[in-house]
């Protein structure tokens, strides 16, 4: 069981999404582990929503960058 800062319960639904959260320190990898993943995601299809306050997922950062970096491995 989890709870808020609140202290109010959290529940956990049983059922499958596709939804996805990161957390971690600054440095800790998040940011290429959600491109890898999105990536992941594109292939099969999916339709991908992301909301980014840091301006990492831009179209420009997004495929000039990491979509270069991935047909170079």
């Amino acid at each position: 069981m989890f709870k808020d800062n609140f202290g109010n319960t959290i529940h956990l639904s049983n059922e499958p999404n596709s939804s996805v959260f990161y957390v971690g320190k600054s440095g800790s990898g998040k940011t290429y582990a959600m491109k890898s993943y999105i990536i992941e995601k594109m292939y099969e299809g999916k339709i991908i929503e992301v909301y980014d306050n840091a301006d990492s997922f831009s179209k420009e950062k997004f495929e000039n960058v990491y979509l270069n970096d991935l047909s170079n491995e």
